[in-house]
């Protein structure tokens, strides 16, 4: 059988990384799409990976890079904000000759929900429900694969200047979040890419594949892991208004306006004890990590501990 050939875009961040090299461990042909093809891969991928040049938000880029590189099978993540939620990307995608598509989605979009009734006001999971109808519509069922994750353990970085600053003594020593009794999973990127990269070259999965981390820990709980992996404890405090936590989103990690709000208003809502429902859902995304991706999820601190220098940088 010949090697299968795919398209990875996004290929330098910590899932799109571990998606390619994942497939090129299956036997893929795997083909590096970015937006300047000259920046330098990620350390652990080969440099004699091939690479084109292609941007999500412009289709006749994307049909060109698929086409290209004669990929049968892609992976893509959401761009926020484009007004069609990425439908033209889609469909350059089937124009290409791809066949299946592994769509790096989100938990938010819970399962059973009707992707169509999901309504703007619910900013996050409409761009992401907009983008599976889109992959429904031109794929049908058996032609993709919305991959769901959880709260990933590594935005635990964007506190990483408070961290540093408590560490180091300078400032007051706290570092202030949304809602520090917000429990989530905190699934590491290399399992979602691991998942990611065996479903693009296997297809054994359709429609959605939700996946959680195998623990459960309060943001607060987090933040003090790390503080014991820098050799210092630290404060956690909450922001004083939902308008002072969004603002920081947005200011300090680069998040839109409507991203912030409703990323802070979900870290509110996990504060309160999760449903029976909730429980059981949480088990068998975990147990999807190993069903799709062929290991044991990791521990938060396992890649709290691989991760230490990130947060001094």
């Amino acid at each position: 059988m010949a090697s299968p050939s795919v398209i990875v875009f996004g290929p330098t961040g910590g899932v799109g990384s571990v998606v390619a090299r994942t497939a090129q461990a299956a036997g893929a042909r795997v083909t590096l799409a970015m937006r300047d093809p000259s920046k330098p891969a990620a350390a652990d991928l080969p440099a004699t990976l091939p690479r084109v040049r292609a941007d999500l938000s412009d289709p006749a880029s994307v049909r060109e890079a698929a086409a290209q590189a004669g990929a049968r099978a892609a992976f893509l993540y959401l761009v926020i904000g484009l007004p069609d939620r990425m439908r033209a990307t889609v469909e350059a995608l089937r124009d290409a000759g791809v066949e299946y598509v592994v769509f790096l989605s989100s938990a938010s979009l819970r399962p059973g929900v009707d992707v169509r009734a999901v309504t703007p006001d619910q900013f996050l999971p409409w761009q992401h429900a907009g983008v599976e109808a889109a992959l429904d519509d031109v794929f049908g069922a058996a032609g993709y694969v919305a991959v769901r994750p959880g709260f990933f353990a590594s935005n635990l970085l964007q506190y990483k200047a408070a961290l540093a600053a408590a560490v180091s003594g300078d400032g007051d020593g706290v570092v202030r979040v949304p809602a520090a009794e917000a429990r989530l999973d905190f699934i590491l990127p290399e399992d979602i890419g691991r998942v990611a990269g065996r479903l693009l070259v296997t297809r054994d999965a359709r429609g959605p594949v939700t996946l959680f981390g195998p623990e459960s820990h309060t943001l607060r709980e987090a933040l003090e892991l790390v503080g014991q992996a820098l050799g210092k404890p630290v404060v956690v405090e909450e922001f004083a208004s939902a308008d002072e936590a969004a603002g920081y989103l947005i200011q300090t990690v680069g998040y839109p306006d409507p991203v912030a709000r409703y990323l802070v208003e979900i870290l509110k809502r996990r504060a309160q004890d999760p449903s029976p429902e909730e429980i059981k859902e949480h088990g068998e995304a975990a147990g999807n990590i190993l069903k799709y991706g062929g290991k044991e999820p990791g521990r938060l601190v396992e890649w709290v501990e691989a991760n230490r220098a990130k947060f001094l940088e």
